[in-house]
């Protein structure tokens, strides 16, 4: 049999409507084929098909198998032709399930991909929900840039609400920050404040009343009584200054004297002041000097609860 062709073997099967229904045309054909070359090659194949045509729509379903060999190199092949593909559970399941369709060179899988392995692609999308305990990849851009992880950790985000803790070594800010509390060393390290007594202004007299106990005797005995009493009180210059340090962003500073009318500030050197708050522009060490009036009793109380976003200083007299 050497160099000796096998002729095909091949039957078909075909059922055609009356000629009445001469638009309609329906088919079954079923094809068996052996070739054996003078060269050694070996190929042999078994064609399933079946086909409708009806008012000029085309349906086709078929399944081809296939083995070839030329005595260096072997193949075999399963090629499935159908627009749904669907399963099964026994003789008895009259319910067919659709496993996966094609249409227009795409696949679609209907109900849950369960794989044990990888699934290697270059691009993996999701109308819906994609979800996984881990995600590991080279980068991560959600609504086109407005939230960007790069393969360096570098996270680029159009804004954020944290509800937790935000831990960073260093960071700017562009805009505004605004906090209920800022806690830090670096605050205050920008901050030194010092209390000088100046000259005297004047001496002033103090008017006061005073209750004494006065004897009258017999059956009155002690009576109380009022009695006015002047005294002289030395009035001086006294300045509180603020030493604000210098820092590579620009912060606002509030020294809050609203509640007293006789405190005068001024900044060395001048600065921008809005709505009573004062710009410290960044690089610049600016001098605050508040200027009161006051007798020897006056104490000095400034403080700072977040320089660099909002600032309260206050002067307070007592004794």
């Amino acid at each position: 049999m050497r160099n000796q062709s096998i002729s095909p073997i091949r039957y078909d099967t075909k059922f055609t409507p009356q000629s009445s229904l001469k638009k309609l045309d329906a088919s079954i054909t079923e094809s068996k084929q052996v070739v054996a070359s003078l060269d050694g090659k070996l190929k042999a194949t078994h064609t399933l098909k079946t086909q409708t045509v009806s008012g000029g729509h085309k349906a086709i379903a078929g399944i081809a198998f296939g083995a070839e060999s030329d005595g260096r190199t072997a193949e075999s092949s399963v090629i499935v032709m159908a627009d749904k593909f669907g399963v099964v559970a026994n003789t008895n399941d009259s319910h067919v399930k659709p496993v996966f369709s094609v249409v227009n060179g795409q696949v679609g899988i209907h109900g849950d991909l369960i794989v044990q392995n990888s699934i290697l692609g270059k691009h993996l999308k999701a109308n819906q929900t994609l979800s996984s305990p881990i995600i590991n990849g080279g980068s991560l851009n959600i609504g086109n840039g407005k939230f960007v992880v790069d393969n360096k950790g570098n996270l680029t985000a159009k804004s954020g609400i944290f509800s937790g803790s935000l831990n960073g070594a260093t960071g700017t800010f562009a805009g505004t920050v605004q906090a209920t509390n800022i806690i830090g060393a670096n605050l205050a390290d920008f901050l030194s404040v010092s209390l000088r007594k100046g000259r005297k202004l004047r001496t002033e007299g103090k008017t006061y009343q005073v209750q004494k106990d006065i004897w009258i005797g017999g059956s009155v005995g002690t009576i109380k009584k009022w009695e006015t009493q002047t005294s002289n009180i030395d009035i001086f210059e006294w300045t509180a200054t603020v030493r604000i340090g210098s820092s590579p962003i620009d912060r606002f500073f509030n020294p809050d004297i609203s509640y007293r009318t006789d405190v005068g500030v001024s900044y060395i050197p001048a600065v921008q002041i809005h709505n009573g708050t004062a710009k410290i522009p960044k690089n610049t060490t600016v001098i605050v000097q508040y200027r009161v009036e006051g007798h020897n009793g006056i104490s000095s109380m400034i403080g700072c609860s977040s320089i660099g976003v909002s600032s309260n200083s206050y002067l307070s007299q007592t004794g």
